[in-house]
């Protein structure tokens, strides 16, 4: 009995083996390199500038870090999450460095309010107050309520610290509501900052009926100016189909972040939605779609407004694709007069004596993670040195096919692998059958 245990054992390690060894070879050298290696890299460019101190700065930081944009062609020649960008010096030290941008954001909170003495003048207009409450409650957004549709009017923003000396706020702002017609509307007024207590807002209805359970939500909305910067446009096709105007444009370069479009249009009064279509290459089965918006012009004796700027999620392809849905109207004379994105900074601290270089191109690597974007965070922008990157060239140090997947470079070490362990297992089985088929000793 004993025997036969240690056989089955034997057996077992047997199998195992070189199973083991198959899928070490395989898993372990397909973890992704945590230690530089620059011969992973197939792109490589000089980063060139001076780091000069700067006056009236009392850190010692001042002038020590230095700053460059991504260039197309390095989004071009990157993953698109830029994840395998580094930068090295001429000895081949690792630089940590951080890739930001400066979005525009916008905060808005409600403000908790009454209305009271809301008042209907007939023939000429409506009015309501809005009591913030209390003294020193900073507002300057109020966004009209109302139940009725198809509208304009124009809209007296007052405010008073006690209900009885008003001052004007705003006068020249209007509200409208097309929807039966165009499907947009627009009852946000926007004021200067304010912390009076009471809000007072006049609708001018110049004859017309009085807008129905008319309200009002105030807020304070705070804005960070973001950057954008315009993109090249390589190429714009535009087609027409029966119900809509397809814009192709070419930005030239794969993975360039974009954000926001500018159409040019010669008609007026219209209201199209518009959907985005982004992919890195023209195959029409690779176009993903992006959440677009509505571009309008509106041209009457009582509103004139338009909006040809249209915002969407980012998108990091070379083409676009703008699909401006005419339905059963005519396609209106339009065109992309720009594309914009928001541009990607990289800053890394510099010494006096060393030289940098950018690598990328390797689709086998890791984000990096240093300590320096927890500093980061603390430095003055203001600071920083302007480097330009040059121009991508092959890396002399790249070699091809190191960054290929191991069961591609090595397949017949596998199948070596692979026929050994077939060969020890049909030999246990073999003589497994063996001693099954052998009879059984007399007692």
């Amino acid at each position: 009995m004993k025997t036969s245990n240690r056989a089955r054992i034997v057996s077992l390690g047997l199998v195992a083996c070189p199973a083991i060894a198959v899928v070490f070879l395989i898993g372990v050298v397909s973890i992704p390199d945590l230690a530089l290696d620059s011969s992973r890299f197939h792109w490589k460019a000089p980063i060139a500038g001076e780091a000069e101190d700067l006056p009236g700065n009392s850190y010692d930081t001042a002038g020590k870090y230095a700053t460059f944009d991504i260039t197309p062609e390095i989004f071009d020649q990157s993953l698109p999450d830029l994840s395998d960008i580094r930068i090295v010096t001429d000895d081949g030290r690792e630089i940590p460095f951080v890739i930001w941008t400066e979005r525009a954001d916008e905060t808005s909170y409600r403000i908790v309010s009454d209305i009271i003495n809301t008042a209907y003048v007939p023939q000429s207009h409506t009015t309501f107050t809005i009591d913030l409450g209390g003294s020193y409650v900073r507002t300057n957004t109020i966004v009209i309520t109302t139940s009725s549709i198809d509208f304009v009017r124009r809209v007296t923003v007052e405010g008073s610290p006690d209900n009885r000396h008003f001052a004007v706020l705003r006068d020249d702002m209007q509200i409208f509501d097309f929807s039966t017609d165009h499907g947009i509307a627009d009852t946000t007024v926007s004021y200067p900052t304010t912390d009076y207590r009471y809000i007072r807002v006049t609708l001018w209805d110049n004859g017309d009926e009085p807008l129905s359970d008319v309200g009002g939500a105030v807020s304070i909305r705070e804005s960070v100016k973001g950057e954008r910067a315009p993109l090249e446009l390589r190429k714009s096709e535009t087609t027409h189909d029966k119900t809509t105007t397809r814009i192709l444009v070419d930005l030239g370069y794969r993975h360039i972040p974009s954000n926001t479009v500018e159409f040019e249009a010669s008609d007026v009064n219209f209201s199209r939605e518009v959907t985005v279509r982004a992919s890195n290459d023209l195959d029409d089965d690779s176009f993903r779609t992006v959440p677009g918006g509505v571009i309008h012009r509106i041209t009457t004796e009582s509103l004139k407004t338009e909006r040809l700027t249209l915002e969407y999620p980012e998108t990091r392809e070379r083409y676009l694709e703008f699909v401006i849905h005419d339905r059963d109207d005519e396609p209106l004379n339009v065109s992309v007069s720009k594309v914009m994105g928001v541009p990607r900074h990289v800053t890394f601290a510099v010494e006096d004596s060393a030289n940098y270089f950018l690598l990328t191109g390797n689709v086998r690597t890791h984000t990096p993670s240093y300590d320096f974007r927890t500093t980061f965070s603390f430095l003055d922008k203001t600071t920083f040195s302007p480097w330009e990157v040059g121009a991508l060239r092959d890396n002399p140090d790249y070699v091809p096919g190191r960054h290929t997947p191991f069961s591609e470079r090595c397949r017949v070490l596998i199948w070596i692998a692979l026929g050994l362990m077939a060969a020890v297992l049909g030999f246990v089985v073999i003589r497994a059958m063996r001693q099954t088929a052998r009879p059984a000793c007399p007692a």
